[in-house]
Formats: structure tokens, C-alpha cells, sequence
């Protein structure tokens, strides 16, 4: 059926032809616009494109100057997302680290009693504590125990600027070795740590082995294992040094929050107090 009685056509003259403007209703269709030339006086019908209606295309600079405000905007936030993904990464696999230490040395305690209850009074016996008792209770794959068998951490740790920090070494006062997930652990000894009232052991680990960024702060934590609270803290969350514990308060010395925050902007240190998101006594 011609539609035309659902049809409004607008004229206007143009030398010998019309300009045909229709609006149709057809079922099926939304509304649609026309435009046509016809000559004048001719009795018009629609044809079937016609009532589909023209369609209109963007030119090729409005095409190029779209897809470079979407080149701006995404060389502006991608690099920002990716690197946000990249830290909450590091930051879970810190709480990862901090949650196996923790859940360790709680096994440990609870079948050789508190931390402070153990022999700290020579190396031995404190490189003693970490074998029997505070690996058997982690996933171990590589242990690097003895003078000369090879240590298990050779790549170089760096502050979270990325100079320079140390490459741990196998040594009288290391104990190193690397768990199935690839975390890697270097421990040394503080001998006579309840007499002097600071931590028992240093724990720096890797969190994800060799992979990098290898800097302090990012994924190279250091945690520290204190007599008294019986109990792990990341660096910057107590004063590691003599007579940091106080008896009379039965607290340890802690760092300011103002400090905490420098320190980790500086060297990496203290981020993992920050990243603990509080710091206790």
C-alpha cells in the first residue's frame, strides 16, 4: 500500500526540479527522514529505500579527530590504571608474606613455646630455633643452610629508588632458603636478644623470588621476630635496636607515623609498616 496519507511533503522550488522532504510512519520502522529531487509536477511515490531512509556517514576528519582524542585520553590513564594494578599486586603479595611468617612462627610457638622462651644465646642456637622449629612449618622448597652450599639468593636487592642495597650472602649470620611459590627468605640471628631487649631474628624475603622489581618497599620486605609480644612486625612498625622493649610499659619503642611515611618514601624500609596499614605496640 502507498503511505499516502502518512506522508508530509515540504516543497520548494529549485530551478526545474523540487526538493521532496518526507517524514514517513511506516510500521516496522521508526520515523525516518527523505530527501529527493523530482521533476516539478510529477506525482511522487516513495520507493522502498526511500521509506528506509538515507543514511548519513562521519567524513574522514571527524573519523581521525575522534580516534586521537581517544589516543590522548588513553595514553593519559592506562599508564596510571597499570601501574595502580602493578602496586595493589605487590601490596597483596606483602600481605601474603606477612600472613606465612605470622601463621609460622604461631605453629611454632605452639608446640615449642613463646619466642622468648627459646635459646638465643649463640648463633647456634639460634639458627637451631629458625630450622627446627619455625621452617618445618613452611612450604620449603630450597634450603641454604651451610657454609659453601650455595646460596639461594644471587640476584641484587635494591632500595625502592633502585640504587644499590645488598646482595645477601650465605654467611655465619644468614640463614636463606625459598619457599614452592618462589618467596625467598634470608635470616640472621640476633645472639642474646632477651638480655639486650631487641628482636631475635631479621627476616628479609623476596616476595616474588627473582622476578622484579627486586627494590625494598615494593617486593623486598624485611620483618622482624620480637621476644616479649612474642610475635612479627614489618620493619618501621618498632625500633629495632637495644633496650627498644620497655619493661615498665610492656610495650615496644614504635615509629612516628610522620616517620614511617619519609623513611618509605627514602629507602623502602619502613613500607611495610605502612602497607600494614596500622602499627601496634
Amino acid at each position: 500500500k502507498e503511505f499516502q496519507d502518512n506522508k508530509t511533503i515540504k516543497k520548494c522550488r529549485l530551478g526545474e526540479t523540487q526538493q521532496m522532504h518526507f517524514d514517513v510512519f511506516d510500521i516496522g520502522y521508526k520515523k525516518r527522514s527523505i530527501c529527493t529531487d523530482y521533476p516539478y509536477g510529477q506525482t511522487l511515490t516513495p520507493t522502498l529505500s526511500q521509506r528506509r531512509g538515507s543514511k548519513c556517514a562521519f567524513t574522514l576528519a571527524e573519523v581521525l579527530i575522534t580516534l586521537v582524542i581517544i589516543g590522548i585520553i588513553a595514553a593519559i590513564t592506562v599508564p596510571t590504571l597499570m601501574n595502580k594494578i602493578r602496586n595493589d599486586d605487590l601490596v597483596q603479595k606483602f600481605k601474603k608474606s606477612y600472613s606465612v611468617l605470622a601463621q609460622a612462627f604461631a605453629l611454632a610457638q605452639a608446640e615449642n613455646g613463646p619466642l622468648d622462651t627459646w635459646d638465643w644465646s649463640s648463633m647456634e642456637s639460634g639458627h637451631n630455633n629458625v630450622k627446627n622449629y619455625i621452617i618445618p612449618k613452611m612450604q620449603v622448597q630450597k634450603k641454604c643452610y651451610e657454609i659453601g652450599s650455595g646460596d639461594c639468593i644471587t640476584w641484587a636487592w635494591n632500595k625502592i629508588d633502585g640504587s644499590y642495597w645488598q646482595i645477601p650472602s650465605q654467611n655465619t649470620h644468614e640463614i636463606q632458603f625459598i619457599l614452592n611459590d618462589g618467596m625467598a627468605f634470608s635470616v640472621t640471628v640476633r645472639v642474646n636478644c632477651i638480655e639486650n631487649r631487641t628482636q631475635c631474628l631479621d627476616i628479609h624475603l623476596d616476595t616474588n623470588g627473582k622476578k622484579g622489581p627486586n627494590r625494598r618497599g615494593r617486593d623486598l620486605f624485611s620483618f622482624y621476630a620480637f621476644p616479649f609480644t612474642n610475635d612479627i612486625k614489618p620493619g618501621g612498625a618498632r625500633v629495632t635496636s637495644s633496650a627498644a622493649y620497655d619493661f615498665d610499659t610492656k610495650s615496644w619503642t614504635i615509629f612516628p607515623k610522620e616517620e614511617i611515611n619519609s623513611i618509605c618514601d627514602s629507602n623502602g624500609y619502613t613500607c611495610g609498616a605502612r602497607n600494614s596499614s596500622y602499627v601496634q605496640h
